[in-house]
């Protein structure tokens, strides 16, 4: 998704590091910082979340450019962190105006953030290393090696690095903010997704194809199947391929532990990227999607066959068969 949407916007020659298992956003910002470092090059890297929606386009853009070019004038010197306060400590600070909420966007030369990691996690800064000195190319993507990242601590940007700069000054990692006002909703979660999408009659949202009768303020997000609802309140629903989650709107952020309880429990139900037609028999049929203008081969183990698939333009492929296909997900 991520190559397809570069090439939309005319990018080229960009390299993806492809995680083999989740270690969480450190050691995803190292991977990549890594790159071009190992290269002999520090270009400047913004680090986004894939959950946020920026209203006001050109106050975001202004904001990135002012961290970018690092001007004193607009920088503030960041002098403490304080997690998750309450809503009345929340007021008060709004009120003194002294304090900026930490969005999770960061900006900094990939060297910087190198030397930062060896300076406060060189554990983690070594298994990143590792891995990606074991890694392999294909076409844009670097795929990482698992075993040396299997080893590496799973930890986030805010608690490795940026919480700490204001109390490691020994370090000599400067670390500043900047302000700004672009419209910031969060939308990790189904209630502020739904907050950011089109509302219709009764306050309630729907994507694809649904029925409502009697509902409000709910949001119907279909995927493959018919969603319906009838007499819903303040309900979401959502359907995909493998899953169906129905849940009160006030409740929504239960669902990460929802997925830590599904991968704990081996569970078999995953989004996947593949589909296995008439499995069962020798040789089976996998079908992988890939953009038009690039096939790419099907890996197999070596005493089958590899074969290329390319679908049409349409997204779609089909077979004449008269019986349909056994699908196996």
């Amino acid at each position: 998704m991520v190559a397809e949407q570069l090439r939309a916007t005319g990018v080229e020659g960009v390299r993806i590091a492809l995680e083999p298992i989740d270690r969480n956003t450190a050691p995803a910002l190292t991977l990549t910082a890594c790159l071009p470092v190992r290269d002999g090059r520090a270009p400047t890297v913004l680090v986004m979340s894939a959950d946020h929606v920026f209203t006001d386009s050109d106050a975001f853009h202004a904001a990135v450019s002012l961290g970018h070019d690092a001007a004193r004038s607009g920088a503030l010197e960041i002098a403490a962190f304080v997690e998750k306060p309450d809503s009345e400590r929340a007021r008060k600070y709004v009120s003194l105006g002294q304090y900026l909420w930490n969005s999770g966007l960061h900006t900094m030369r990939a060297t910087v953030w190198v030397e930062a990691l060896a300076a406060l996690q060189p554990g983690m800064s070594a298994a990143c290393r590792d891995a990606l000195e074991h890694s392999s190319v294909d076409a844009d993507f670097v795929r990482v090696d698992s075993a040396p990242l299997a080893s590496c601590p799973s930890d986030s940007t805010d608690d490795e690095v940026i919480e700490k700069l204001s109390r490691q000054a020994t370090a000599g990692i400067p670390g500043g903010g900047v302000p700004m006002s672009a419209g910031w909703p969060d939308v990790g979660a189904w209630d502020t997704t739904s907050e950011v999408m089109s509302k219709g009659a009764h306050g309630n949202t729907t994507h694809t194809d649904t029925i409502l009768d009697g509902c409000e303020d709910s949001l119907l997000y279909g995927g493959k199947r018919l969603v319906a609802g009838f007499g819903l309140k303040d309900v979401i629903a959502v359907e995909t391929l493998d899953a169906v989650l129905g849940a009160d709107k006030s409740r929504t952020h239960v669902v990460k532990g929802i997925v830590t309880r599904i991968k704990a429990e081996a569970s078999p139900t995953r989004t996947t990227r593949s589909t296995a037609l008439d499995a069962g028999t020798t040789p089976s049929i996998s079908v992988t999607a890939s953009r038009p203008s690039a096939p790419r081969p099907i890996r197999t183990p070596s005493s089958t066959h590899r074969c290329t698939t390319n679908p049409p333009n349409t997204g779609s492929l089909s077979r004449a068969r008269p019986k349909p296909p056994t699908v196996t997900e």
